[in-house]
């Protein structure tokens, strides 16, 4: 009798403990976006209690959700944390009347910091770290305002250009460069050189590229968005360039929208001048006589170059578009080399040979490209199909 009382007196406090057990869970769920309502996959969202000590702690899904569950009652510290945004902290409480907390969409602001020495307050160019890229935002400095694209992908961080225009990422340069997403003829041989730098709004460069990428950027991608006027009418600019030996380029984009249409086009002009001098010194010795080789190469090249890109959007409405855009690069080089070897033994001159070299290259590069893309109401979500047609020609001669 008494095992019995026992067995049923434990059976009531279970009964009790779940009941009060019950009460005291509650959920706290939200979803992480940015100031544009991006959403922020991956964030890490911390959950403490009144004391600052750890409650629990996970990262956002890749639609920037998260759910904690099974929260006791009691009053708590939420923290949202994002690289290259400002942290979130806010208060939330969990009570028997209100269990289910939803913080709905919280928003961060993204962290961009000046440095302490600049005093000129002007629009700087600053990095952003996102998810699998980081975005360099172009601002309004001299360097960003006086140069070509070529100029402003030397100031991207791991981002390299050698003299010859190679673009590498990391040290790699078997990398993808990309127009607005896609491939285009303006990364051709010299076209990024002919694109203005005030024309480029950013440059992402995605060290991990996704399934969306064409996977021939092994080492990444590096992606140039450029400015595109949407407000109607005409827009466009000039700039000239003037500099010594003799380089003079015209640079210029032109944009003109009315109603679903929206024309527009870059062009670029070179005029450019190199100078090189090299020298080379050698000695060889026959049965003890000793020959002396000086040789000097002076080389005067001289380069012309039009560029010029062409297109149209329509949006059929503001989900359908359709592009279709007409590319040609134009290039014209001269190279005069003068080469003069002079022979000697000792200080006495015996033979001299002079020679004078000339080749004229003419190149054409042409693409017709098209693209159609479709947007979703889910954000990131998009459909495209894309056209492309090459054809080229090149011409040289030489004495």
């Amino acid at each position: 009798m008494k095992s019995i009382i026992v067995y049923f007196g434990s059976l009531l406090l279970s009964i009790s403990a779940f009941s009060q057990n019950s009460q005291k869970i509650g959920t706290i769920q939200g979803k992480v976006v940015s100031s544009t309502n991006e959403t922020l996959p991956f964030a890490s969202v911390i959950l403490k209690d009144s004391n600052q000590k750890l409650v629990e702690g996970l990262v956002t899904d890749e639609n920037g959700a998260f759910v904690f569950s099974k929260v006791a009652i009691g009053s708590y510290n939420l923290e949202i944390q994002y690289i290259g945004f400002v942290s979130d902290f806010r208060k939330v409480s969990i009570s028997k009347v209100n269990r289910k907390i939803n913080l709905n969409s919280i928003q961060l602001k993204e962290d961009a910091t000046a440095l302490d020495e600049v005093v000129i307050q002007a629009e700087k160019s600053e990095v952003t770290l996102k998810l699998g890229k980081k975005v360099f935002n172009v601002g309004k400095d001299l360097s960003s305002q006086n140069g070509s694209a070529i100029d402003v992908l030397g100031n991207v961080p791991s981002v390299n250009v050698s003299p010859t225009g190679v673009i590498s990422l990391r040290g790699n340069s078997n990398v993808q460069v990309m127009i607005n997403g896609r491939r285009s003829a303006l990364t051709q041989s010299q076209a990024l050189d002919q694109i203005s730098s005030d024309a480029i709004e950013s440059i992402e460069v995605i060290t991990n590229p996704s399934a969306k990428f064409d996977a021939s950027g092994s080492s990444g991608i590096i992606n140039i968005i450029l400015k595109k006027n949407r407000k109607s009418g005409m827009n466009g600019q000039v700039r000239l360039v003037a500099g010594i030996p003799d380089d003079y380029r015209a640079f210029g984009n032109i944009n003109y929208k009315a109603n679903k249409f929206n024309f527009f086009t870059n062009f670029g002009i070179r005029y450019t001048d190199y100078e090189g001098t090299y020298t080379k010194q050698q000695s060889t010795e026959n049965n003890g006589i000793i020959t002396f080789l000086n040789q000097n190469e002076d080389e005067n090249r001289h380069d012309d170059g039009k560029m010029y890109y062409i297109g149209t959007d329509y949006s059929f409405n503001d989900k359908n578009m359709v592009t279709v855009a007409f590319y040609r690069n134009e290039t014209e080089d001269t190279d005069v080399t003068y080469l003069n070897y002079d022979f000697s033994n000792s200080d006495t001159k015996t033979q001299s040979l002079f020679t004078i070299g000339n080749s004229k290259e003419k190149r054409n590069y042409n693409q017709i490209e098209a693209n159609y893309t479709k947007t979703f109401d889910k954000k990131g979500r998009l459909f495209t199909m894309d056209f492309q047609y090459d054809f080229w020609n090149s011409e040289k001669n030489g004495v």
